[in-house]
């Protein structure tokens, strides 16, 4: 029997691990503004067999995780899909602080930064780094680990980033100072729930930015 309920254990934490990569991977896909990986990634999730598996006291968090995966795979568009996202990020964050089970560590820690001016290549690894910390703080959950993240992204310079010692075009800038204030609201969102749709705004941001910045097809 203990045997048996070792190998439950390890089973259950595969699979929990295997969810996880499919929300990480929904979660660059859409950053990336592509949608159609974004939604097979959440598709996967949606359509996993937990029932066997999971202590019966994990299926409520479970079910409405896999309903906002399969929302999430429905989605028409990057915005629809960022607030599925961002829901997603919040059941997982609420399970793991019921259960006190789950990743306890942020995978990403803090970086020192150039002095202004930096380089757009510079300005999106900030982006990226913003991202992922606020993602840890919904996901673990994680008040420093959000925080950071919000921090990261609002003390990013006020002067335009460069690419080929070339200040960015205005167009550009503006959708980067968007990103500012969306973690500024983040910030100051007064629960989780604004926290998570904050969230998804942000990353339909990041989404439509680089999806429109994709070269057009020939």
């Amino acid at each position: 029997l203990t045997a048996w309920r070792m190998v439950d254990r390890h089973a259950l934490a595969y699979h929990m691990r295997a969810s996880f990569w499919d929300t990480l991977t929904a979660r660059d896909a859409l950053v990336a503004g592509d949608l159609p990986r974004a939604k097979a990634a959440a598709d996967h999730l949606a359509e996993t067999e937990y029932a066997p598996l999971l202590p019966a006291s994990w299926m409520h968090w479970v079910s409405q995780l896999q309903q906002q995966a399969g929302e999430l795979g429905l989605a028409g568009d990057l915005s629809t899909a960022a607030q599925a996202l961002g829901r997603m990020a919040l059941v997982c964050g609420e399970c793991h602080e019921l259960h006190e089970s789950g990743p306890t560590h942020p995978r990403v820690q803090p970086r020192p930064w150039e002095d202004p001016p930096d380089e757009l290549d510079v300005r999106m690894q900030r982006h990226q780094l913003g991202v992922v910390q606020m993602w840890d703080g919904l996901v673990l959950p994680s008040e420093r680990a959000f925080r950071s993240g919000t921090v990261t992204l609002t003390r990013a310079p006020l002067r335009a980033p460069e690419q080929e010692q070339t200040p960015v075009s205005p167009l550009l800038q503006a959708r980067i100072e968007a990103v500012r204030e969306l973690a500024q609201a983040a910030r100051r969102a007064p629960t989780y729930q604004e926290r998570g749709r904050v969230y998804g705004e942000l990353i339909a941001r990041c989404a439509d930015c680089h999806y429109s910045s994709r070269p057009a097809d020939k």
